[in-house]
């Protein structure tokens, strides 16, 4: 027997999220007056709150491109992965510059 899940668009997600840390409603609360459980509220909080990697305008780029939320997991996984290969660019290329100075 297949179980049917809901399946709510990014934009819905990002209004939830929003309405909880705008209304202050603790993911209790929000679950009963949403019909939505806990761990799905806490993963979307989690992903697209203010408290997130994402920022803004981040989350407007999600929406505009309707990504799932897996798909905004890899891309968080992968500019956080390019992010540290930038920094370690920066320190060899400060180490060469001071290098070649001598």
């Amino acid at each position: 027997m297949k179980i049917n899940r809901k399946q709510y668009n990014n934009d819905f997600k990002l209004e939830t999220v929003e309405l909880i840390e705008r209304e202050r409603y603790s993911l209790g609360e929000a679950s009963m007056r949403l019909g939505i459980s806990k761990s799905t509220l806490s993963k979307w909080k989690q992903l697209l709150g203010h408290n997130s990697k994402i920022s803004n305008s981040g989350i407007n780029v999600i929406k505009e491109l309707g990504l799932t939320i897996f798909e905004q997991k890899q891309l968080q996984k992968e500019l956080e992965k390019v992010r540290r290969e930038r920094d370690i660019l920066k320190k060899a290329l400060a180490y060469f510059a001071v290098e070649m100075g001598k």
